[in-house]
């Protein structure tokens, strides 16, 4: 069980995968956020200083979230995320301490996505 190798992950890894690939299918943001609670008794105490949970890439400003599948998190099938979903999926990055990689082509990102991208507040969480 994953939770009994954690001290020995954290002693031998810099980070690690928390769930799967973010997809836009079956909720995957939500799955991790839900998955990521659950098993933060944990995961908390094994991220730190050269230690981080990595649940993927973040996908502020990607304009290739679509991939031709249904769209679970309210985007409406766009090519990229609403800012809502953006924001989401930056600020529980954020809570669970994860690098926050970015997977989209910066100079295609909007205003907007910027602004998110340098919110100071939540990187302080991170």
């Amino acid at each position: 069980e994953e939770r009994h190798m954690m001290p020995y992950v954290a002693d031998i890894c810099h980070q690690w995968r928390l769930y799967t690939d973010m997809w836009p299918q079956n909720g995957p943001i939500r799955a991790t956020k839900d998955w990521s609670a659950e098993n933060a008794d944990w995961l908390v105490p094994a991220a730190g200083p050269g230690h981080w949970n990595d649940p993927d890439m973040l996908f502020i400003g990607n304009g290739g979230w679509h991939h031709g599948h249904d769209d679970p998190v309210g985007n409406g099938g766009g090519d990229r995320p609403n800012i809502e979903t953006q924001r989401m999926q930056f600020s529980i990055w954020a809570i669970v301490a994860a690098p926050l990689f970015l997977g989209s082509d910066l100079r295609n990102v909007t205003a907007e996505e910027v602004s998110l991208m340098k919110n100071k507040d939540v990187i302080a969480v991170n």
